[in-house]
């Protein structure tokens, strides 16, 4: 393969990992790794590619591949941590994000993943310092924003929570990130009318379908408990004016059948009261009951 073609084809992979053909990306990278092995270039946007395939252990290894080549491939670091953090490797991803940190010179966007990695992982003090930094490195990181966020909402100060991922909308709209922490948020505040319209802006995200099933059932619930509260009220306000209209006429009666037997000669009014106190007071306990 002549060296046109070769960066003609990469040119290619590049152009698919961009545009989400992730599958046309890795066996783009294949060719590519027949012919130059070496190419840190190729391995790690075929790293990538994998990553977002969800074949974390063909990504670790591949980044891993590429850190033997060369142990100061910031990228390799980077990409070998989010595929030991996918396999669930915390330490190892943490020490690979440091490492990626310190190799690049403090890169604005390996300090943004890594505050995301550790709001998402680890203690909420560490996290917030994390993205603090990552802030201060790039204003418009979108990531960062959310990864403060999401510190921000699990330390229960949601309404800086909220400032936060709306700034981070404002820069992204699209981003996953920030919509995933945001629709937590407002679910958690009970705002399924928001959660809901968030939810169709999303649209259809494999990384997010399982959070908006959650959401959505959880909005469900809240409506059926509401319209079960409300009937059951309506049954209530019913049920209690008839009730009252009740004693109401048995006082009334009662006193009227006092009046009328204490008026009859002393052997009538007793004999009268108790053939009448008797069933009125099985009534009265119906009632009360």
């Amino acid at each position: 393969m002549t060296d046109p073609e070769y960066f003609y084809l990469l040119d290619q992979a590049m152009e698919a990992l961009e545009n989400g053909h992730h599958v046309r990306a890795v066996a783009i990278a294949d060719q590519l790794v027949a012919v130059r092995t070496d190419d840190a270039t190729v391995r790690n946007l075929r790293a990538q590619a994998l990553l977002n395939l969800k074949a974390a252990g063909e990504a670790f290894d591949e980044a891993r591949q590429v850190v033997r080549l060369d142990p100061r491939d910031a990228q390799a670091r980077m990409l070998l941590g989010m595929a030991a953090w996918e396999l669930g490797r915390l330490g190892l991803a943490q020490e690979a994000f440091e490492e990626g940190i310190r190799l690049s010179g403090n890169d604005s966007e390996l300090l943004a993943r890594y505050a995301w990695f550790l709001a998402c992982e680890r203690g909420s003090k560490l996290a917030a310092a994390a993205a603090e930094e990552a802030i201060g490195a790039d204003q418009e990181s979108a990531l960062a924003w959310a990864a403060l966020g999401l510190v921000q909402m699990r330390q229960h100060r949601l309404p800086v929570a909220r400032h936060s991922l709306r700034r981070a909308l404002e820069i992204d709209p699209n981003d996953v990130h920030a919509q995933s922490v945001m629709l937590a948020l407002l679910q958690q505040q009970g705002n399924d009318a928001q959660a809901e319209a968030l939810i169709e802006v999303m649209g259809e995200r494999p990384e997010t379908e399982e959070l908006v099933q959650e959401v959505r059932a959880q909005s469900h619930r809240r409506r059926l408990e509401k319209a079960l509260l409300e009937r059951e009220a309506v049954r209530n306000s019913v049920l209690a004016e008839p009730r009252d209209r009740r004693w109401f006429w048995l006082a009334a009666i009662a006193v009227l059948m006092g009046v009328f037997f204490f008026a009859l000669p002393p052997p009538w009014a007793t004999a009268g009261l108790l053939s009448v106190l008797i069933p009125l007071l099985i009534v009265l306990w119906w009632f009360w009951d």
